[in-house]
């Protein structure tokens, strides 16, 4: 269930400890349980997804979004229906500037990285399948 949000937020890697540190008990996504997750309970968590980012990114800046949270945001994406609340719709819009800022925030040395290749899969689905790009923003 969605009740324990601090729960959701250390298996999705957001929550880490005082001073820094990876995130504590973060795992990589589970099939079966985000199969269990029904539509509400997707957009909430992409929802909850979103201000762990922003408040991520005004943190760690360029490491804002470090694994496992790059999966889980993927995973979340793929489980979403295009169908959108509103609120889900400009959270998504919040997810696209943060995401657009980490990648700027990358070096030119970096373009053939794995991390970045990940980071702009993610700015490329958020901004052409969820349509929260303005015509050439992306």
């Amino acid at each position: 269930a969605l009740s324990d949000v601090q729960a959701w937020s250390r298996l999705c890697g957001w929550s880490v400890p005082a001073g820094g540190g990876a995130p504590a008990r973060a795992s990589v996504p589970d099939l079966g349980l985000l199969l269990q997750l029904d539509a509400l309970s997707v957009q909430t968590l992409v929802q909850l997804s979103g201000d762990w980012l922003e408040a991520a990114w005004e943190e760690d800046g360029r490491d804002a979004l470090r694994y496992p949270r790059s999966l889980w945001l993927f995973a979340l994406l793929a489980r979403l229906d295009s169908d959108l609340l509103a609120d889900t719709a400009a959270r998504l819009r919040l997810v696209f500037r943060v995401l657009t800022r980490v990648r700027a925030r990358h070096s030119c040395e970096e373009a053939g990285s794995a991390k970045l290749a990940e980071l702009s899969m993610l700015v490329i689905v958020v901004a052409r399948y969820f349509r929260q790009a303005a015509p050439g923003e992306c």
